[in-house]
């Protein structure tokens, strides 16, 4: 796997270091900060054709990365986007400006009245200044999904849009080889991104057929929705992963949000086991059963691909036990030593408790159940149930050896953060600790 994402980032630099060579061919030190517009304008257009590679959940990239790892670069990689995209535009207008020795507003509407692809991409970049610090600031301005999605949809368009003044104006595109590699880059990237964003869930819709089966209620605000379909030993998926579901009814169609498998993949139905946090997931058990889905999946490599030692502890808050679940189960099946520490408010909130403790008799599987808020008499109802919150020192009292286990951890992004610090601490190596924060891009 490391060797594998050796390679794509030395395509990725590879890419980089020809783009740097086409501009240095049009080099002219007579206008420096000419050149410097252009290599500002390439560069822009590289980084942006990259956001897509990394957003389009493109089966080859992240199967070596992660989905959320891919989803960081993409927070980082949108802010370098967003700087060279200023500067193309700054410097050419001063460039320009410098040359006709004319000010910068008369110097930008001569290139916007003389050329009929300069519009076009004054609106994109116009878009571009829009769209990218929304982006990157997203989960602070905490957007409702149907914003977010029109947001994105913008972003296509604005890419779209800035492609005519490049090569029709870029002096870098007097070279027919640059040319054919330009279009090149484009068709290759927007076709993975095509391929595996909107032709791939399509083609497993009509393929498989997927449709609620039956929706069991969990507990009092958890609900778990079989899925069924044809073929789906044919559906390759791992215990861990997540799919991106869109219920495809009156109410819901517009919308498709990312559940993880509680399921183990040899079964004949895909689980997906939701809380009510939010606006959707509060209105989700008023689906019916025969409800078509479009699943888009199956994501992440919150799997036993990436278990580095012999013996595991999960770690799950909350509703964050749904892929820990189907890993537990898979590590008993496979007779590896596994401990499992699930915080919860009260007991009541316990998904999978009669589950998990049928797992526990069957497999070398102990759990402890850590109650943040329930009464010391209620958690000693559960098995090997305590008062309190996961910590450090309890890490360490209930897996003494855990420096010399992989750590699984999920569960609410403040609780993942806490427990990853806590597991350094303890001297668990950062290879050893596996977590996926779910980002739908």
């Amino acid at each position: 796997m490391k060797d594998k994402r050796r390679l794509l980032k030395a395509l990725f630099w590879a890419n980089v270091v020809f783009i740097i060579f086409i501009w240095l061919r049009g080099f002219t030190a007579s206008n420096i900060i000419l050149s410097l517009a252009r290599l500002c304008g390439l560069m822009s257009v590289n980084l942006v054709l990259t956001q897509f590679l990394l957003i389009g959940r493109i089966g080859w990239i992240e199967a070596y990365f992660g989905h959320d790892k891919l989803a960081r670069i993409h927070h980082r990689v949108g802010k370098y986007a967003f700087y060279f995209i200023i500067l193309h535009f700054c410097l050419i207008i001063i460039s320009y400006a410098r040359i006709g020795r004319i000010g910068l507003i008369e110097q930008f509407l001569i290139l916007f009245n003389s050329y009929p692809d300069i519009p076009k991409a004054f609106i994109a970049f116009l878009l571009f200044i829009f769209i990218v610090p929304i982006s990157i600031f997203i989960s602070r301005l905490k957007l409702k999904y149907e914003t977010w999605y029109f947001i994105h949809l913008m972003l296509y368009g604005a890419v779209l849009l800035a492609f005519g003044h490049q090569l029709k104006l870029g002096a870098d595109f007097v070279s027919r080889f640059n040319v054919y590699y330009w279009y090149g880059l484009y068709i290759f990237v927007l076709g993975n991104f095509v391929m595996w964003r909107f032709v791939r869930p399509i083609f497993l819709f009509f393929r498989h057929g997927f449709y609620v089966e039956k929706i069991v209620r969990e507990t009092y605000e958890a609900n778990s929705f079989y899925i069924k379909g044809k073929n789906l030993d044919n559906l390759p998926r791992e215990a861990g992963q997540f799919m991106i579901l869109r219920f495809l009814d009156s109410n819901r169609f517009w919308q498709a949000h990312p559940f993880s498998l509680s399921s183990l993949p040899d079964e004949d139905y895909i689980r997906a086991t939701i809380k009510n946090s939010g606006d959707f997931t509060s209105q989700i058990h008023k689906v019916k059963p025969g409800t078509k889905i479009l699943l888009d999946g199956f994501h992440g490599i919150f799997t036993s691909r990436v278990l580095q030692s012999k013996k595991v502890v999960l770690i799950a808050g909350g509703v964050g036990i749904t892929p820990i679940r189907s890993l537990a189960e898979e590590f008993g099946k496979k007779g590896i030593d596994t401990v499992l520490l699930y915080s919860n408010k009260l007991v009541k909130d316990i998904i999978f408790k009669t589950e998990l403790e049928g797992l526990s008799k069957k497999y070398n599987l102990k759990i402890h159940h850590i109650l943040t808020e329930d009464s010391p008499a209620n958690a000693l109802s559960v098995a090997n149930g305590e008062r309190g919150r996961i910590n450090k020192e309890r890490i360490a009292r209930l897996v003494d050896d855990v420096k010399d286990r992989d750590a699984y951890v999920c569960g609410p992004v403040p609780f993942m953060d806490a427990v990853i610090d806590m597991l350094k601490e303890l001297g668990v190596k950062e290879e050893q600790i596996h977590f996926e924060k779910f980002s739908l891009h």
